[in-house]
């Protein structure tokens, strides 16, 4: 069989049919066929990345990356799996080399942009988001991100315009309205922001309107509703990950609060 058909193969068990191991078994083949081929190390890392086998394909990649660090596709997927694993020093390297690769992608701009958002580096987000946007003006997710990030920096008039244009280029309703929630929860209109999580819920019913809707509730001070949401929103989620973490700090010594984290704390998440 030749080594491409081992690659079409390999494409198939990690992308369709979503089957790791086999992925994995196909990527060693493909690296006792040739040793030398950077890409065989590049599938290994990718299967053993989706069997959360972080620190082989931490290997896997670096050994691609020894082989042909002129890859793109090398230095993003390391830079995802640094995200991964918190590591997001690292992350943001690999991303920066991908932007020296390949400077007029706005899909690295946008990852890079990503990661500083994690590490709440907003004005460095917003930098990466403007080149994200200017090499690709129609991206709605690049507006949407964006946006968030004004938000958090109380750039509220700035983060509305992003997030109206947003909405112009197709962003889908139920998003754009549980984003408005959250513009108008920070800015304190705790009504308007109840009102567009009523519309987001209207299109769909997820966790995160209930979390949202608890986050209001608890700023109000309306603890029984807060209670009511909260436990909503962990029964849907089948775990209790708290959608805004500050609300932990509001109530880390209430004792209803703790024993709702203990009752959904198979998997706790903070």
């Amino acid at each position: 069989i030749h080594i491409d058909n081992f690659f079409k193969l390999f494409n198939i068990y990690i992308s369709k049919t979503k089957e790791y191991s086999k992925a994995l078994d196909v990527a060693e083949r493909i690296i006792s066929i040739d040793s030398k081929n950077p890409y065989g190390y590049h599938c290994k890392g990718g299967a053993n990345m989706n069997l959360k086998r972080y620190e082989s394909a931490l290997t896997d990649f670096n050994r691609a990356i020894e082989l042909d660090n002129s890859i793109v596709v090398f230095h993003c997927s390391r830079a995802e799996l640094f995200s991964d694993i918190f590591d997001h020093e690292k992350s943001i390297a690999d991303w920066t080399t991908a932007i020296k690769i390949e400077s007029n992608n706005p899909v690295h701009y946008f990852n890079r942009a990503a990661v500083y958002y994690e590490m709440k580096e907003f004005e460095r987000a917003i930098i990466d988001l403007d080149l994200a946007i200017t090499f690709d003006p129609n991206d709605k997710e690049s507006f949407l991100d964006r946006s968030t990030c004004k938000m958090f920096l109380s750039r509220f008039e700035a983060a509305e315009i992003d997030l109206r244009k947003a909405g112009e280029l197709g962003l889908e309703k139920h998003s754009l309205y549980q984003t408005y929630a959250n513009l108008y929860r920070l800015r304190g209109d705790y009504e308007k922001a109840l009102e567009y999580v009523g519309k987001s819920e209207q299109i769909k019913a997820d966790f995160r309107n209930d979390g949202t809707r608890a986050t209001i509730y608890a700023l109000m001070g309306d603890l029984e509703n807060f209670y009511f949401y909260l436990e909503k929103s962990f029964q849907q989620q089948g775990k209790a990950q708290l959608l805004f973490p500050d609300i932990k700090n509001m109530f880390k010594k209430d004792k209803r609060f703790n024993q709702l984290l203990k009752k959904y704390s198979q998997s706790v998440v903070y």
